[in-house]
């Protein structure tokens, strides 16, 4: 996942799955410009099949993304 950070900061990531159940969570410095985050960074374990979101939170936003894991 990208995340495009007008300035450097700490963010939280939050992964959830399909049941809106949270799955993954973590806090991470962001450098000012496009960030690369990977998935197994909020959540270790391998993730089965399935709809899941990631939120990302900062002092001031709250945005998602929706990802489908294939097998």
């Amino acid at each position: 996942m990208f995340l495009n950070a007008s300035k450097a900061k700490t963010v939280e990531l939050s992964m959830y799955n399909q049941h809106g159940q949270l799955i993954g969570n973590t806090q991470r410095r962001v450098e000012a410009g496009e960030n690369y985050i990977l998935l197994k960074e909020i959540n270790e374990n391998r993730l089965n099949a399935g709809i899941y979101f990631v939120a990302v939170k900062d002092e001031r936003v709250v945005s998602s993304e929706k990802f489908i894991v294939m097998e």
